[in-house]
């Protein structure tokens, strides 16, 4: 093969390669999805009674998420505020309390088990006082 002949390339496995938003349009923009745009407005008229309970401020609005979500790898359309911060779905927010609940309970006891060891070394070192003053 000749340096300006292109070797033939046979593609079987296209797991690797990006999807519509990693690649660049002939601008340098990245593409959008064409249903992006119906999908938020179709999502946003469906929960806005609920989202406009929630933050009554009105600062949120949808976004593409890409990542895990319910155990399913993908690009997601998910509410953000209006900082940028991903707002939490209810199992999500449930397990983050959980996470919490459980972080506080591990410093308690961590804290339980230093207590413990400083009554021990306060109960050792006055009984080596009482030795030193009797001896």
């Amino acid at each position: 093969m000749s340096v300006t002949e292109k070797p033939e390339l046979l593609v079987t496995d296209f797991t690797d390669f990006p999807d519509h938003t990693q690649l660049p349009d002939s601008d340098g923009a990245f593409v959008k999805n064409f249903q992006e745009l119906p999908q938020s407005i179709l999502l946003t008229t469906s929960v806005r009674p609920i989202l406009d309970q929630l933050h009554p401020d009105g600062q949120y609005c949808i976004g593409q998420y890409s990542g895990i979500y319910q155990g399913v790898e993908r690009p997601w359309m998910r509410w953000w505020d209006a900082e940028g911060n991903l707002l939490l779905a209810a199992d999500e927010r449930v397990e983050q309390a959980e996470l919490a609940v459980e972080q506080a309970q591990s410093e308690a006891e961590q804290e339980r088990q230093k207590r413990i060891e400083a009554e021990q070394r306060i109960q050792a070192l006055e009984a080596r006082l009482r030795e030193l003053e009797g001896g």
